[in-house]
C-alpha cells in the first residue's frame, strides 16, 4: 500500500519546525481521476472542460478550493507555519517593550507633584516558560488541522494531475508563468487565468451549442446511425443548450422539428402520427408536450425493442429498417441469400408488405414519407404487378398486405385468383387480363 505524509507533534518545543513528518497508511476514500478524452485545446473546449472539472472537484468535496468565481482559497499542500518557543518569546518581548515605552512616555508627561514612584513603569522580561502553554496549543491545533486535511490534500493532487494531463501544453506554460509572477500556485488561480483567456461569451457559447445541436439533428437522417448512440448524442446536445435560450430546443416548433427529424428515417410512422397529434392539439387549443416528452417515449420504445426481442426484430414496425436489417444498430448490408421474391418483380430483403413499389402499384398510393422510395411504374408495368399480386401464389402475402396497409382485401376467384380493382387476375404467367 502506498504511503502518504502525516504530521505529529515533537516533544522538543525548541525544534524548528515543531511538527515533523511521519509515514501513514493511505486510505482509499478518493481514487485518482482516470484519463479521458476531455481536453482543453481551444475556446470551444472550455464549456465541457470546466463542467468536467467541476464534476470531479465536487465529487471530491473540494470545488470551493478550485471554483474560479469563489473567494481566494489556499493551496492545501502548503504546510502550516508554527512559530518556535524562541520566536514566541521574541514576539511577546517586543509587545512588552512597546507597552513599556508608551507607559513611560505617559508617566514622564505627568507633573512631578502627581507622580508616584511606585507606579513607574518597568520593562518586563518574557521567559520561555510563559509562552510554553501557548506554543503547545498552537502545535496541537496545527496537527489536528493537518490530520483533517490529508484526504483534501490528496484529492487536490488528483485534480491537479488531471488538469496537467488535459490542458494544452502552451496554455499550461502561460498559466504557470502567470502563477510564478504572482507569487504562488493554486489550481484556482490557474483556472482563473484560463477562464479569462478561453471562456467564450454567452452569445458565442449559444452559437456554438446551436451548431452542435443542429449537427446532431442532421445525424439522425443518416442511414448508418445507431438509435441508441444518437439518443445519447442528442441528450448531450440538448442539455448543453438548456439555459442558453437556444430556440432550437424550445416551444412547439422545436418539438415539430425533432419529430420531423425522427420521421425522416428512424421511426417514420410513429413520428408522423405524433406530429399529426401535435398539430391536432394546437388546432384545438390544447396544451402540447415538449420535445423531452417525445424523447422519453422513443427511448422507452428503443429499450422495449432491445429487451423484448433481443434487438433482432422490429417492434411492431415502429422503427424503419433499410433492407430489413435489425433496427437496433446501423443497417446491415444485404446479401443474396436474404433476398425474397416479391410480386413487384424484384428480389429484396424486406417482405412484400413493406415494398412501397408493390403498394403503389396495387393501391395507387403510399404514405407521404415513402413517395421517394416507391418506384414509379408505367401503366403496363403496374398491370403486370397487379396481375402477379392477384395470383394464388401470393394468397398469404395478400392477407399480410391487407392487414398492414389497411386496404380492402383482394377477393379470391373460383380458381384461386384474386379480384383486384374490379378485375379478375389469373394465376397464369402470361398476365392475361379477362375484361
Amino acid at each position: 500500500m502506498r504511503k502518504i505524509l502525516s504530521y505529529t507533534t515533537n516533544p522538543n518545543p525548541f525544534a524548528n519546525p515543531p511538527i515533523q513528518l511521519i509515514m501513514a497508511e493511505e486510505t482509499t476514500l478518493y481514487n485518482s481521476i482516470p484519463a479521458d478524452s476531455q481536453k482543453l485545446e481551444s475556446s470551444q473546449d472550455w464549456p465541457d472542460w470546466i463542467r468536467t472539472l467541476e464534476y470531479h472537484a465536487t465529487n471530491r468535496g473540494i470545488w470551493n478550493l478550485i471554483d474560479p468565481a469563489a473567494p481566494d482559497a489556499a493551496n492545501p499542500h502548503i504546510k502550516p507555519s508554527i512559530p518556535t518557543v524562541h520566536e514566541l518569546v521574541s514576539e511577546r518581548q517586543e509587545m512588552a517593550t512597546t507597552i513599556y515605552n508608551l507607559s513611560t512616555a505617559l508617566w514622564e508627561k505627568t507633573p512631578e507633584a502627581l507622580r508616584d514612584a511606585a507606579n513607574k513603569p518597568n520593562l518586563r522580561t518574557v521567559t520561555a516558560e510563559e509562552v510554553r502553554d501557548e506554543h503547545d496549543r498552537l502545535v496541537a491545533t496545527a496537527a489536528a488541522r493537518v490530520t483533517a486535511t490529508i484526504e483534501t490534500t490528496r484529492a487536490y493532487q488528483h485534480i491537479q494531475n488531471w488538469v496537467d494531463r488535459t490542458v494544452d501544453k502552451s496554455f499550461r506554460a502561460l498559466a504557470m508563468q502567470h502563477m510564478i509572477q504572482n507569487g504562488g500556485f493554486t489550481i484556482q488561480g490557474f483556472v482563473r487565468f484560463l477562464k479569462e483567456r478561453l471562456e467564450p461569451s454567452q452569445t458565442s457559447l449559444a452559437s456554438l451549442v446551436r451548431q452542435e445541436y443542429r449537427a446532431v439533428m442532421e445525424q439522425v437522417k443518416s442511414a448508418n446511425v445507431s438509435k441508441e448512440q444518437w439518443m445519447k448524442d442528442w441528450e448531450a446536445a440538448y442539455r448543453k443548450a438548456e439555459g442558453l435560450s437556444v430556440t432550437e430546443i424550445e416551444g412547439p416548433l422545436a418539438t415539430k422539428d425533432w419529430l420531423r427529424a425522427i420521421q425522416a428515417r428512424m421511426a417514420p410512422v410513429w413520428a408522423g402520427s405524433k406530429l399529426a397529434e401535435l398539430v391536432e392539439q394546437e388546432v384545438q387549443g390544447l396544451p402540447t408536450k415538449g420535445v423531452t416528452y417525445y424523447a422519453r417515449l422513443i427511448s422507452a420504445l428503443i429499450d422495449e425493442e432491445k429487451f423484448s426481442t433481443g434487438g433482432g426484430k422490429q417492434l411492431g414496425g415502429v422503427f424503419y429498417t433499410e433492407r430489413g436489417s435489425p433496427s437496433s444498430g446501423a443497417p446491415e448490408k444485404p446479401n443474396q441469400s436474404s433476398k425474397k421474391d416479391c410480386p413487384c418483380g424484384e428480389k429484396h430483403p424486406w417482405p412484400p408488405a413493406n415494398c412501397y413499389t408493390l403498394r403503389l402499384a396495387v393501391t395507387g398510393s403510399v404514405p407521404s414519407h415513402a413517395t421517394k422510395r416507391a418506384k414509379q411504374l408505367s401503366s403496363d408495368a403496374r398491370e403486370k404487378v397487379k396481375a402477379q399480386f392477384a395470383s394464388s401464389k401470393w394468397f398469404k402475402v395478400r392477407k399480410t398486405c391487407q392487414e398492414k396497409w389497411g386496404a380492402a382485401p383482394a377477393a379470391p376467384g373460383k380458381d384461386g385468383s384474386a379480384i383486384v380493382g374490379g378485375k379478375k387476375f389469373e394465376s397464369s404467367i402470361s398476365y392475361r387480363i379477362k375484361r
